[in-house]
């Protein structure tokens, strides 16, 4: 699978907080920094599935409404969610696989005392802790790093391409979507 073949597919732009869920054929895009991507499949059934989420919900009150509407940016009830759909479409928990990617530190702040926060590595916690303890297993991963990655997910062969972008986080973010400047898809925006 190569990005040429790009072209026999309806394309989907993930955008961050958003989860995508089909039997159709197609691909599903997204850049991920420290964000982090489920990409979930139930082979059988023929049901394929995408979140990315922003946050680990460790840090955040989910019982406040500022987050109870916006449950597509936090990992456990963004994964839930991608679940869920999955599971109304067709798909059955035990035959739900996964591959997981993003969770990049592009930010990180240190005191004296080490490292104060690291969005990508609470992510990938949470979010590897969460597939773990629901037995979902992860049939690929690439997590970590400091370089953020542009992911293509292919429904109808459950295959993953992915990039990484040429910066690392000690030098300038210049137009990060550059990855995108000879393959020029057109993408239509999830909703």
């Amino acid at each position: 699978m190569d990005i040429s073949t790009l072209e026999c597919y309806e394309k989907i732009l993930l955008l961050p907080g958003k989860c995508y869920v089909t039997r159709k054929k197609v691909v599903i895009s997204t850049l991920l920094g420290s964000c982090v991507s489920v990409c979930a499949y139930d082979a059988l059934a023929g049901v394929v599935g995408m979140n990315h989420f922003l946050n680990s919900d460790e840090v955040m009150d989910m019982s406040k409404s500022c987050y109870t509407d916006n449950k597509g940016q936090f990992a456990i009830s963004s994964t839930d969610l991608l679940l869920d759909s999955m599971l109304a479409a067709g798909a059955r928990i035990n035959s739900i696989r996964v591959k997981v990617f993003g969770g990049a530190s592009l930010m990180e702040a240190t005191s004296g005392k080490g490292t104060l926060f690291s969005i990508g590595k609470k992510n990938v916690e949470c979010i590897t802790n969460y597939l773990e303890r629901n037995r979902i297993p992860i049939d690929a991963r690439d997590l970590g790093g400091n370089r953020s990655r542009q992911i293509y997910y292919f429904s109808d062969t459950f295959e993953v391409l992915m990039k990484y972008s040429s910066e690392s986080r000690r030098q300038p973010k210049v137009n990060a979507v550059r990855l995108l400047d000879n393959m020029a898809p057109r993408f239509r925006l999830s909703a």
